[in-house]
């Protein structure tokens, strides 16, 4: 089960899901939330807004007793982004009634080398063993480029809901697609971004352009 920024899963460890997982993660954070008593998971993809939301992780926590938590991104850069969405998560685990164990904190100047990149973008977790690794996802699942291009035609508020994606109760993925037509302003401005060349779009689009993936402007040509 493979997440997309802004995306969240909960699942039950007795699936057909194995493992759980998010990429391309830079000043957004993967967190993941495993309770292997109570048979249940949750993986989801944080940007700013998502993480100015408390109820997106009392959400993933719903029906845990003692979830590990493991959590990969936000990088040390200094435009504060990365910061502000890991201490708001932090905050937050630390603040809910439910006991939570820290198992993985990929964050911050730890998830930054010498040259102040990234040193992994990537998580992936064993619902069976609790098992994390970096990971490299050749498929995001169905419906991949309608639900990117869905993040830009939703209205972009500071504080934002995740989108659930997969149904635990029958264990098969959900996407729920904008119906309708989307705001003519918001398309227009789209027009313009997608008018630009590939270093003057990063610069507005991402929050760390120099550490994109080769691939991440051809995927918003696309979607």
């Amino acid at each position: 089960m493979v997440l997309l920024v802004g995306e969240l899963a909960r699942v039950s460890t007795s699936v057909s899901v194995c493992w759980v997982g998010s990429s391309d993660a830079t000043t957004c954070v993967i967190v993941v939330l495993l309770d292997l008593q109570a048979g249940l998971a949750a993986v989801a993809h944080f940007d700013a807004a998502t993480s100015a939301n408390p109820c997106n992780l009392e959400a993933c926590l719903e029906g845990m007793t003692a979830p590990s938590l493991f959590l990969v991104g936000g990088y040390g850069i200094d435009n504060g982004v990365s910061s502000q969405t890991v201490l708001r998560l932090l905050q937050q685990a630390h603040s809910t009634p439910t006991p939570v164990t820290l198992r993985l904190a990929c964050i911050g100047g730890l998830n930054t080398d010498a040259a102040g990149a990234p040193r992994s973008q990537s998580l992936a977790v064993n619902l069976q063993t609790g098992a994390a690794a970096p990971a490299r996802f050749l498929d995001r699942g169905p419906l991949a480029i309608p639900r990117l291009a869905q993040l830009w035609l939703r209205e972009r508020p500071e504080s934002r809901t995740l989108q659930p994606v997969f149904d635990a109760a029958s264990g098969q993925t959900r996407v729920s697609l904008i119906l309708g037509a989307p705001n003519k302003q918001l398309v227009a401005y789209l027009g313009y971004l997608l008018a630009q060349d590939t270093p003057q779009l990063l610069e507005i689009i991402s929050t760390s352009p120099e550490h994109e993936g080769p691939g991440f402007v051809e995927g918003k040509h696309a979607q």
